[in-house]
């Protein structure tokens, strides 16, 4: 912006952790799992989508020494080195964080994000073609593509060094700056960032369903580390004239997106969720799946948004994809905002349903809006290790190449609330329920899954001389 000369200016900061440890290094290991960044009250906007979480990464095995330098992607389970671990190819370093919150200097709660990392496994495929895997966010965040490469890049036991985009509804939300002025605006900012458990991080390809083998995971487990850490942002200052304008106003209304969740278990063929949301303007709901089996355990990915697998044995994932033959959304019991079911045509048993998968891109971003994505239905279909008969016992690099294409399945439901607009719909003192019926379980097996469900929310701050408060 320029008035007569007088413009705004950008100026790019660096913030450090205000409890980072003497030796600089979190660990899960060394009691430092929370990384907390203060950006002081100033008479500033923060540009959203510049904030980067920069680090040095490192995988080390359970007891803390470093893993050796064998890279190769065994054949077989027996071949596993006893010195590798395995991550999520696609996710990359996003999956190190589980939970992400946001304060000003006051400790008024902004935004908190639980299960941030599964909320990312959703929103990095969906926004991020491969070919964007390929090329900046190989080097921003490790992640790839390729599973073979990914864990390449891991077990070498080297440090790797990450510039990674933090994202939250405020964060990432486009359409404004983020005023940090304790008179105009939030008054300061505190970002707190929680570092996931070992064994949610990392995973075993020996391991099926509990199925002992090989492998770091299996012995002795693996650990990661993150040193060198800052917090990197723009800020744009206002000229001298628009700071002027700014100061006049004695209060004013601040708007913005934020996420929240929830998380509910698949463990029949008709599942009837219901749950107080408590928030008045919801724009979007979408969920994604996991074995219950792999939540939170080196016994599979964790990461993974695979379609739901029925077992065959119990404990193990390794049967037929499960068919959604009907979903709805609804508020108070009544459907809503579809007024109808969506059924699964029979003819459809061998391909997602189009209309779920359209409904849930749509619920992260319009899907006229949507410039770069891996959403197919070859990447909806697909297994991942620890799917499908004969995992566990063999790892063909063609067969393990299959399960992994383009970085990995990635399959979820959803339902945009306000697909016109963006104040979205009023669940305050209203219920949220989703109804899913399918042949989950029909063979004679349990097959719980997870449901992490993910909500996008408009909320409003007002500011005045009295302080900040939010507007229900």
């Amino acid at each position: 912006m320029e008035i007569d000369g007088d413009r705004d200016t950008k100026e790019f900061v660096e913030i450090f952790p205000t409890n980072a440890p003497s030796n600089g290094v979190f660990s899960r290991n060394n009691g430092t799992h929370i990384m907390r960044f203060n950006l002081a009250p100033t008479e500033a906007f923060v540009k959203p989508g510049t904030m980067r979480l920069c680090f040095k990464f490192k995988c080390l095995k359970g007891d803390g020494t470093n893993i050796g330098s064998n890279t190769t992607i065994p054949t077989t389970a027996g071949a596993v080195a006893a010195d590798q671990a395995f991550i999520n190819p696609r996710l990359g370093v996003y999956g190190l964080f589980d939970q992400l919150t946001l304060s000003n200097v006051q400790g008024m709660k902004i935004e908190q994000i639980n299960f941030w990392n599964r909320l990312m496994s959703a929103l990095i495929p969906t926004l991020h073609s491969t070919h964007d895997q390929l090329d900046d966010l190989t080097n921003e965040d490790a992640s790839s593509d390729d599973f073979i490469f990914s864990q390449r890049q891991i077990n070498g036991g080297l440090e790797i060094s990450c510039s990674m985009r933090i994202y939250s509804g405020l964060l990432y939300n486009e359409r404004r700056d983020i005023p940090l002025s304790n008179q105009w605006g939030l008054n300061g900012l505190n970002l707190q960032l929680q570092l996931a458990s070992d064994s949610q991080v990392f995973f075993n390809l020996g391991r099926n369903g509990g199925t002992a083998s090989t492998g770091a995971s299996a012995n002795g487990g693996a650990q990661f580390q993150l040193s060198d850490v800052s917090l990197m942002c723009e800020y744009i200052r206002p000229s001298p004239t628009r700071l002027l304008e700014l100061k006049s106003k004695t209060s004013g209304v601040i708007e913005y997106n934020s996420f929240s969740s929830l998380y509910n278990v698949v463990n029949s063929s008709n599942h009837n969720y219901v749950s107080e949301l408590g928030a008045k303007n919801v724009v979007s709901c979408f969920g994604t799946f996991l074995p219950v089996v792999y939540n939170n355990s080196t016994n599979g990915d964790a990461f993974t948004n695979a379609r739901m697998v029925n077992s065959t044995t119990a404990g193990q994932y390794d049967g037929n994809l499960v068919n959604i033959d009907e979903l709805s959304f609804t508020r108070n019991g009544v459907k809503f905002p579809q007024e109808y079911v969506v059924r699964r045509n029979n003819q459809e048993s061998a391909v997602v349903h189009s209309q779920i998968m359209r409904n849930f891109v749509d619920s992260i971003r319009p899907f006229h809006e949507l410039l770069h994505s891996v959403v197919q239905p070859v990447v909806a279909n697909q297994c991942v290790p620890g799917y499908g008969s004969g995992v566990g016992t063999n790892y063909d690099r063609s067969s393990l190449a299959d399960k992994t294409r383009d970085g990995g399945a990635l399959y979820g439901i959803g339902c945009p609330y306000d697909v016109l607009g963006d104040r979205g719909a009023n669940f305050a003192g209203a219920q949220f329920g989703v109804q899913i019926q399918s042949d989950l379980g029909v063979v004679g097996n349990e097959s719980p899954h997870a449901l992490y469900l993910f909500f996008l929310n408009r909320e409003t701050f007002m500011y005045s001389p009295q302080g900040l408060q939010v507007m229900i």
